[in-house]
């Protein structure tokens, strides 16, 4: 009988060459390598922000490789196809399609040893995405602050070019803005100074953009606005200019009434003072019959003279001529000696 000792000696060797046994026997199964093909989803990554995305392509095939021991992990839930997003294209008014290749670089894996790995994609190797800004027409109001030099003003509203742009954000932050606006979205520009201004300038201005919202283009955050700043105006009469009828004929008189009018004048205040009662002439503005004896009431219109400097015809501007009618008459000048005027 062998001694108790002994017995325990043996009975650990046998446990350790069965323990080696084993180890020798799972490396082994572990070099014994399978295939599967798993369709798993496809998702995205990296997305456009404030688009509307559409994976028309959302399941792909893919060949796992695995060794057979572990083959009981094997199952489309592990593995998952990411595909960036980043460089897609974004349509405004519609959709725009972009096709993506993916690649066996694009699979992702879940929870699972290093020794299981996908080794190829199948049937598609392209996603089909599909994307569109949420996108609303912003109108620009430009902002203004202080006012132009004494005696000068703004010749009409100041604007921005362009007048509108394409601004996106989430619909829900789109919608509120839009009900502020009382169904418009209106953006601002930093404030355009005025101080001491009298001469029309361009200016490039900054959008400034509400929260949650930026331009689909933003090359057009700063805009060109287009001041215009003109000299205030003001009206003179000028009283008592004397009305001088011409005839074409020597032997003909002109007689009328009234012999002298009021014209009424606009023009930048430091025009009106190069203006007097030698600026203007008058004519009849309907054709004359110019015989003996012939007579009526015409009405004559004023305008500047010859005399008068260019810029004062382009930026004045004749108003009124009270009276406009005269009461005339042609008499033969040799007539005209044996009566009183």
């Amino acid at each position: 009988m062998l001694p108790k000792t002994r017995l325990s000696s043996e009975f650990k060797l046998v446990l350790a060459s069965l323990f080696i046994a084993f180890i020798i026997w799972l490396i082994a199964k572990q070099g014994d390598v399978d295939q599967e093909t798993l369709v798993v989803e496809v998702t995205t990554i990296n997305e456009p922000r404030y688009c509307d995305v559409e994976l028309v392509t959302d399941e792909a095939g893919i060949v796992v490789q695995f060794p057979k021991a572990q083959k009981y992990m094997i199952a489309p839930g592990n593995f998952k196809i990411l595909v960036d997003l980043s460089n897609i294209a974004v349509g405004i008014d519609s959709y725009k399609e972009t096709t993506i290749p993916i690649t066996v670089s694009d699979v992702e894996r879940f929870n699972l040893p290093d020794s299981i790995k996908a080794a190829d994609v199948v049937d598609p190797k392209r996603v089909v995405v599909r994307a569109k800004y949420y996108s609303e027409l912003a109108t620009v109001a430009p902002v203004t602050s202080g006012a132009p030099a004494d005696g000068f003003r703004l010749a009409k509203p100041v604007a921005a070019t362009p007048k509108e742009v394409l601004v996106t954000g989430e619909p829900d932050r789109l919608e509120e803005i839009k009900q502020i606006g009382n169904g418009r979205i209106e953006v601002p520009t930093e404030a355009i100074v005025l101080d001491g201004k009298n001469d029309n300038f361009l200016a490039q201005v900054k959008l400034l953009l509400p929260q949650g919202i930026r331009l689909i283009d933003e090359l057009n955050s700063r805009l060109q606005v287009n001041v215009v700043i003109e000299e205030e105006k003001g009206q003179r009469e000028f009283a008592n200019i004397p009305i001088d009828i011409k005839t074409f004929s020597e032997n003909l008189l002109a007689r009328y009434e009234p012999k002298t009018t009021t014209v009424t004048v606009e023009a930048p205040l430091s025009l009106l003072d190069r203006i007097n009662g030698q600026s203007f002439v008058f004519n009849p503005k309907q054709p004359l019959e110019e015989s003996a004896g012939y007579s009526a009431n015409v009405a004559i219109e004023a305008r500047f003279s010859d005399a008068v400097s260019p810029d004062v015809k382009e930026n004045a501007t004749i108003v009124a001529t009270s009276p406009d009618v005269i009461s005339i008459q042609f008499v033969e000048k040799e007539k005209q000696s044996l009566s009183p005027p």
